[in-house]
């Protein structure tokens, strides 16, 4: 099957060996580079003599994309080789079963409690912060519902998970300085620094699996997929951009409306994921944008998914570089691109 693989990927235009275990090519997610068409900057690690994963990275620092080479991928390359698409995915379960069995996984399915922390001046000071940035005046119990994790340690201990994929010496350090925000898929901690002292981000891989690649948070909510109304999907870069276009610009507006921070992922695969759970028909999807990124910025990433959806908008904040600030700190301009 990688043999097979490999020979339909040297298929594809610009795509070639760099070594006996590494094929590079363009992206088929971002395009790679509007400038120079003969950029190759994703790379696919595929070693025919061993059962190790095949992994792709986009090297281009606009996209990033990263994970497990599945079908989903193959058939963005325009491979639609149905035996290769079924071996691929018979292959990376068998990678991903043996993954978590050494680390102990039984399943893939992530349920995990968020703990509500006990109120002593460590919470209080994380709290003030997210009111401060904000402007809101959080409670706890309204940050755990949004899948705000004030402590990795006490996540860790109530979710009796006995693998910490960092260094205990960080782990204290994660657990003391930062706030967190759970992923869609329970799959990461989005740590933010609460000093204004060391790294703003800081991304905590709960597993270390290797299909674990949706970093993106959504603030929790149901969608009804049969609806004929328009279903909104609101995507800003970050955590706190997202908790500010859902506070200050639509005031904690649920029905038919998805909030998403792409949290490093590219906006393509965020909005091409929930399209594929089913969020198709009439869809709009607003972009709240960072000022440093600009029109032309979003280029490809309309012609991804233009097919797909019914309008799309993009924000940008007059006031501020995004969103995450209080509500008298936001004054947007809209602009429409499709």
């Amino acid at each position: 099957m990688k043999a097979q693989l490999r020979d339909a990927l040297l298929e594809l235009p610009k795509a070639r060996m760099i070594n006996n275990k590494e094929l590079v090519m363009r992206c088929p997610i971002c395009g790679d580079s509007k400038k120079d068409p003969n950029k190759t900057r994703f790379y696919i690690k595929i070693d025919i003599d061993s059962d190790e994963p095949i992994l792709y990275h986009c090297f281009n620092g606009e996209c990033g994309a990263s994970g497990l080479l599945n079908p989903s991928i193959l058939r963005s390359m325009n491979i639609h080789n149905l035996q290769l698409n079924s071996g691929l995915h018979h292959y990376n379960n068998k990678v991903v079963r043996k993954l978590n069995k050494s680390l102990g996984i039984k399943n893939k399915v992530f349920d995990f409690h968020i703990p509500t922390p006990s109120n002593n001046k460590y919470t209080e000071h994380k709290l003030n912060y997210v009111k401060e940035r904000l402007g809101i005046n959080f409670t706890i119990e309204e940050l755990v519902d949004l899948r705000t994790v004030f402590f990795l340690n006490q996540f860790l201990k109530e979710n009796e998970i006995e693998v910490i994929t960092v260094d205990k010496e960080r782990a204290n350090f994660l657990n003391n300085v930062y706030i967190g925000f759970l992923s869609t898929y329970n799959e990461f901690i989005n740590f933010r620094d609460t000093t204004g002292k060391y790294k703003r981000w800081i991304k905590y891989t709960i597993y270390k699996n290797l299909d674990n690649t949706k970093k993106f948070y959504t603030i929790p909510n149901n969608i009804n997929l049969l609806t004929t109304k328009t279903i909104t999907i609101n995507i800003a870069e970050g955590v706190f951009d997202i908790l500010g276009v859902y506070y200050h610009i639509f005031d904690k507006e649920k029905e038919n409306m998805i909030y998403v921070a792409s949290c490093d992922s590219d906006f393509t695969s965020v909005v091409k994921h929930f399209i594929q759970m089913g969020v198709f028909g009439n869809v709009r999807v607003n972009i709240f944008s960072d000022s440093d990124h600009k029109i032309d910025f979003y280029k490809t990433f309309v012609n991804n998914i233009k097919d797909f959806v019914n309008e799309i908008f993009i924000y940008y904040n007059e006031l501020e570089k995004d969103y995450g600030v209080k509500k008298n700190n936001i004054k947007l301009i809209k602009k429409k691109l499709m």
